[in-house]
């Protein structure tokens, strides 16, 4: 979750801008993390994005016919092998994946949101491209995704723009905590398009439930060849 962090930069009113977004998102989450119960899979008492961002930000979201209900935390099933037919994986979505780098050259400070001690904007590109992602992760379990050299993993699928250009959703995946009632949990740190048109393949291949299989067992990960 966000929480505060020093102003950054030279520029005073800049540093401002930082501290009023960081202080906003820190209120969301002080005024309603007493009430906020994690998803169980059958309930969502207060939306995880009510917790997370500041809710003029989300007031000026739904001002503009926009809202993040696609992005909620969502539990899903992957097979398994013997003694378990599945694995259960908690999924969230990281503000990233709608929200680039804030510049102020760029940006009006009301569309930026605190992620850490990073400022981040709404954008619209990314927030579009985000409608993609639970169709992404309902296909994971029959997907194939790669390890990155940043030790988290990818998964690409081709879109309809003209320049060819794929939507690339980053993650990365961990044993679930000790009485939640999943096995797993996946995190989206971030979702884009490749900077490129170049399709070239992925090195370090691995077919996604057979990680799920290997972290959930403990067991050493094993890539296939480029």
């Amino acid at each position: 979750m966000s929480m505060l962090a020093a102003p950054c930069g030279n520029d005073p009113s800049w540093s401002k801008d930082v501290l009023r977004a960081t202080l906003a998102s820190a209120a969301a989450i002080i005024s309603l993390l007493c009430d906020w119960v994690p998803s169980d899979g059958n309930a969502k008492p207060v939306s995880y994005w009510r917790v997370e961002l500041p809710q003029t930000f989300l007031a000026r979201l739904t001002g503009r016919g926009r809202n993040l209900a696609h992005l909620e935390p969502v539990i899903i099933a992957c097979p398994a092998k013997a003694p378990q037919n599945q694995f259960t994986i908690n999924v969230r979505y990281s503000k990233h994946c709608f929200t680039v780098a804030f510049d102020p050259r760029r940006h009006k400070p009301k569309w930026m949101i605190m992620d850490g001690k990073q400022a981040r904007a709404f954008d619209e590109e990314r927030f579009e491209l985000s409608k993609l992602l639970a169709a992404m992760i309902a296909a994971l379990p029959q997907a194939d995704v790669n390890q990155t050299h940043e030790r988290n993993y990818v998964y690409t699928i081709p879109t309809s723009r003209p320049d060819g250009r794929r939507y690339q959703m980053f993650f990365r995946i961990g044993r679930a905590k000790s009485g939640t009632p999943y096995d797993l949990e996946l995190f989206v740190e971030s979702a884009y398009l490749c900077p490129t048109a170049d399709n070239k393949r992925l090195p370090y291949k691995i077919r996604f439930s057979v990680l799920a299989y290997k972290v959930s067992t403990g067991r050493p990960v094993r890539f296939q060849p480029r």
